[in-house]
């Protein structure tokens, strides 16, 4: 189960890089209720399932993580304003590439970016508007 407690920049691409392997692991273990399994069509419902079952399996899913990175972001982007330091400066900006890397990953899996614009089209769009 993950941790939230435990997340700062340091550990996001490990933390990225087991959420992805933990949805590849659950896209195999149900392969055989995809609903087109002769192609590679997009299907929104096998994907969404896919969520779940990470949620229920790990405690966290792809809806959550982009909640997480926008959350994080959006409150260390209001700190800077407040606090508008050299120091605190460059951890925003160590903190911004470091998402900025994890989202490039994301944005790699078409069928991850589908369902995530479907169900958290909001939090999705807000993300890449942070980091850009």
């Amino acid at each position: 189960s993950v941790n939230h407690n435990w997340f700062n920049a340091y550990c996001l691409q490990d933390i990225s890089t087991y959420l992805h392997a933990e949805l590849s692991a659950t896209r195999n273990a149900i392969e055989d209720i995809r609903e087109n399994r002769d192609s590679f069509a997009l299907d929104l419902h096998f994907e969404d399932k896919c969520q779940q079952l990470m949620e229920l399996n790990i405690g966290m899913n792809f809806y959550e993580w982009i909640g997480v990175l926008v959350s994080a972001l959006s409150f260390r982007v209001k700190q800077e304003h407040e606090k508008e330091n050299a120091e605190f400066m460059s951890r925003t900006l160590f903190d911004v590439k470091v998402v900025q890397d994890v989202s490039k990953r994301i944005n790699q899996d078409k069928n991850l970016v589908a369902v995530l614009k479907s169900n958290r089209s909001d939090e999705y769009t807000h993300l890449f508007e942070l980091i850009s």
